[in-house]
């Protein structure tokens, strides 16, 4: 965290941007919606990597089941995020919509 903040104040300094990117993996995805408030309080773009490699801890090579678990909790945090969340929201948003789509898919092929 201190390198961040010296590499954002660096940005600033130089007038220049500062983005953070989060890697959504299965260990985080419940830090995810902190992590877009913490860019919010920084003022600074959140960039998001979908982790596929190695497998075991991308989201997206879950069972739908546990999928939607993830779903399930994110959902919880949308109406709180949904007002604090400003510069990110469309991140945030995007990847909840990316997820939701995924479980509905996984569900119909059942």
């Amino acid at each position: 965290m201190e390198n961040a903040r010296r590499f954002r104040e660096y940005a600033r300094v130089r007038k220049t941007d500062f983005a953070i990117t989060y890697c959504l993996m299965r260990l985080n995805w419940h830090e995810f919606g902190d992590f877009c408030e913490l860019a919010e309080e920084w003022e600074c773009s959140v960039a998001l990597n979908t982790v596929v490699n190695p497998p075991e801890f991308g989201i997206y090579s879950l069972p739908i089941p546990e999928l939607r678990k993830i779903l399930e909790g994110m959902e919880k945090q949308a109406n709180d995020l949904q007002s604090r969340l400003k510069r990110n929201k469309s991140v945030w948003f995007g990847e909840l919509d990316r997820i939701r789509t995924k479980v509905r898919a996984g569900e119909k092929t059942r």
